[in-house]
């Protein structure tokens, strides 16, 4: 039988069959389970097991476990009951008997499915839609970030599937603004996310559990200087992020035509070295942390 704890009450039963008794029967009895919906395999809950027995032709002898078909009148749930000493042994909720269900033929992997709810950022003015991006940082991808979530009913909630998870593991993770650790869920220390992985996986979050940082993303713009400047081959570069963030350096003429591109992965600090072996003239050199950027001239003489 599967419980529905709203409802404090049994959904649905899976499984019920009369055995005749005799010494053969002595262990465990196996019985077949009814598909749940159109799968295979059981939806994620709780599950008891009641067992009533009786003399054939006489009243019943004796529940054990959860019977919904005969309670007392002073509780909603038979424990034991001995109908020839009229007893009954009691205590909460106990299942007597416990169900085995074992991996043989269930999925190797799982597709999770995260939904976060922005709204109370958005009306604060910490996430823009259309200008920031939401991502998960998580053990399944090593921390690293994943793709962009997205708004497809425009909402506020935006979702994201991740594909080929195995069913049992359990993961961590946090959601970002643009890709940044400032902006990250649960600062100052605060716990991962965790969840472990099932056949069927909707995950549905609230950004931070709903608690604005008062930190908005204009504020996370990288700063860099580059010297010498003027130069004429070589040039060093610096670069301060607020927070660890994916960094991109882009030198274009002032036509747009891109001449330098080096992406920097997870980088709060950098020096870099660039040997451009461009002609003579006006540049524009763009950083580009996360979402945030940053345009400065580029004179090669």
């Amino acid at each position: 039988m599967k419980y529905d704890a709203e409802a404090d009450d049994i959904i649905e039963v899976i499984t019920s069959e009369v055995i005749p008794m005799d010494s053969s029967k002595l262990g465990w009895i196996t019985l077949p389970l009814t598909k749940d919906g159109e799968s295979e395999y059981l939806t994620p809950g709780q599950y008891y097991a009641a067992w009533r027995a009786w003399a054939d032709g006489e009243i019943p002898g004796m529940f054990l476990g959860w019977d919904q078909n005969a309670r007392a009148e002073f509780t909603s749930h038979n424990m034991i009951y001995l109908t020839s000493i009229s007893t009954w042994y009691q205590s909460d909720k106990l299942p007597i008997i416990g169900l085995n269900l074992n991996r043989k033929g269930g999925p190797s992997a799982a597709d999770v499915t995260f939904n976060v709810d922005m709204n109370k950022h958005i009306a604060n003015g910490e996430f823009k839609p259309g200008v920031d991006f939401i991502d998960i940082s998580g053990s399944f991808n090593d921390w690293s970030g994943s793709g962009n979530m997205s708004d497809p009913e425009g909402d506020g909630i935006y979702s994201l599937t991740h594909n080929s998870q195995k069913p049992g593991e359990k993961i961590e993770y946090k959601y970002r603004i643009n890709g940044n650790w400032s902006t990250s869920e649960f600062q100052n220390g605060g716990q991962n996310r965790s969840y472990v992985i099932r056949y069927w996986n909707v995950l549905n979050d609230v950004y931070n559990a709903g608690q604005t940082t008062g930190i908005f993303s204009e504020a996370l713009a990288p700063a860099f200087s580059a010297y010498p400047n003027p130069t004429n081959v070589q040039f060093t570069i610096t670069i301060n992020n607020p927070a660890p963030v994916n960094t991109e350096i882009v030198i274009s003429t002032i036509n747009g035509q891109v001449c330098f591109r080096k992406l920097l992965h997870n980088i709060s600090e950098a020096t870099e070295t660039i040997c451009t072996n461009l002609p003579t003239g006006l540049y524009f050199m763009k950083v580009t942390a996360g979402k945030s950027s940053v345009v400065q001239k580029l004179v090669i003489n």
